[in-house]
């Protein structure tokens, strides 16, 4: 999709859109940030497979999903829930699979327990598990995730919202489902830029000692709350002998050998502050606009900007899309003293309030729809693609385009409120001959 000789993106704009702008989805390269990190500390990829172990050693199978039920009944925990799946490709599975398993810890390492003793082929399995977790640097990997991935958790959740909008027309209906369609976003570009910065400054905010301390006191509590020992050393591992080719040779870079962690100061220097520093330099590097002015311009349509409609700030994109810079000038110095006055607090809010005198300001709504039609994430066509496995099923394949299209619609946007009785009164004035009386 994104190749610069051959993508997608590159056809799309030789062939049919060569004013187009090509945005990598803001939800996705979020996702993509913590899939960096997994890969860039070492055990940081080990934490999560156990993750996915607990998921699937409880959920495959009927008997071992029976033990963690009753588990649940007997503790009665006000934070029981069910246990979350760990992938890749789950942009929200991340921070729920380790929330999940720190909620119901309790309840796993009691249905572990139970399972040993059933003495079968299931409690190898169950060993393994539970020694895994009851490690000190799981429970404090766990924290940490839980802690730094709940900040991530709330931006991921605001970029693959959906926008309901207020309805006003039947022009504006068609004019607002094509927005949905295409960027599906309740945020515009401007907006985005807003919060993702936030959460970077509040993540390097939490770069400290003192912050540590209040993680470490929360992994001290809950050690002591599940009679977890932290001065333990992990398990006996394999250990690592050098080559002989490296006997005699001076040796600058790692060889596999595993430090073991023991103090706070070793979870803090190995896992939280990597941790933190890989966070930090994935976002910046996969959302710098500083390359990008007319992504920059597009800042400048939202009423939240400190440069809304500034003229210098605008050009990149009137120059993108040919609006007429002149006239975009003179539209601007009337337009600016008119909303002084006006709370708008989105680009779609100053859409509608410019509807009324697109005559007058034909520029500006250019530069407006423009803006809006940009995107920051693909979320919605991604349901899209899962609302069509429901709906064009095995037994439904034979249905013609456009009632496929139209199930797709109703389903896929369903937020839409929906007149009923003004539906009836139409379908009643274009249907005169129905014998069923609806008026």
């Amino acid at each position: 999709m994104s190749g610069k000789c051959a993508g997608m993106q590159t056809i799309l704009r030789q062939s049919h859109m060569p004013q187009g702008i090509y945005i990598h989805c803001h939800a996705h390269r979020l996702n993509l940030v913590i899939v960096d990190v997994s890969k860039c500390i070492k055990y940081i990829n080990e934490f999560y497979q156990i993750i996915s172990k607990i998921h699937s050693y409880f959920i495959t199978s009927s008997v071992t999903n029976e033990y963690y039920q009753l588990a649940q009944g007997k503790l009665a925990l006000a934070t029981s829930s069910k246990l979350k799946m760990w992938s890749y490709i789950r942009w929200d599975s991340q921070w729920s699979s380790v929330n999940a398993i720190m909620l119901n810890y309790e309840s796993i390492v009691v249905a572990l327990n139970d399972l040993i003793e059933e003495s079968d082929h299931r409690c190898i399995d169950a060993k393994g598990i539970l020694s895994a977790i009851q490690e000190p640097l799981f429970i404090v990997t766990m924290v940490i995730l839980n802690k730094l991935l709940g900040s991530i958790k709330v931006l991921s959740d605001q970029l693959k919202s959906k926008q309901k909008c207020n309805i006003f027309s039947q022009e504006d209906i068609l004019l607002q489902m094509t927005f949905l369609i295409i960027t599906g976003e309740s945020l515009d570009y401007a907006e985005s830029q807003f919060l993702i910065l936030s959460v970077i400054d509040q993540l390097q905010n939490e770069r400290n000692e003192t912050s540590f301390k209040s993680i470490y006191s929360t992994v001290l509590d809950f050690a002591n709350r599940h009679g977890i020992d932290m001065n333990r050393k992990s398990k006996h591992r394999r250990s690592n002998t050098i080559p002989t080719r490296f006997k005699d040779a001076f040796i600058t870079s790692t060889i596999g050998h595993r430090k073991e962690f023991l103090t706070e100061a070793d979870y803090r220097e190995n896992i939280y502050f990597p941790l933190i520093d890989a966070i930090l330099v994935g976002m910046r590097d996969r959302f710098s606009p500083s390359n990008l002015a007319v992504l920059s311009s597009v800042s400048s349509m939202s009423p939240q900007s400190k440069s809304f409609l500034n003229y210098d700030q605008l050009l990149p994109l009137a120059s993108h899309i040919n609006c007429d810079q002149n006239h975009l000038f003179n539209e601007l110095q009337v337009l600016q003293p008119m909303l002084q006055n006006k709370k708008l607090s989105n680009v779609n809010e100053l859409y509608h309030e410019m509807i009324p005198l697109q005559e007058a300001f034909s520029n500006m709504m250019l530069m407006i729809k423009a803006a809006l039609t940009i995107p920051v994430s693909s979320c919605t066509c991604e349901r899209v693609f899962s609302k069509m496995k429901l709906i064009k099923t095995r037994i439904r394949t034979t249905m013609t385009d456009e009632r496929l299209s139209d199930l797709c619609i109703l389903s896929i946007e369903r937020d839409f409120n929906i007149d009923f009785e003004q539906v009836i009164d139409r379908f009643a004035v274009n249907h005169k001959n129905s014998r069923i009386l609806l008026r």
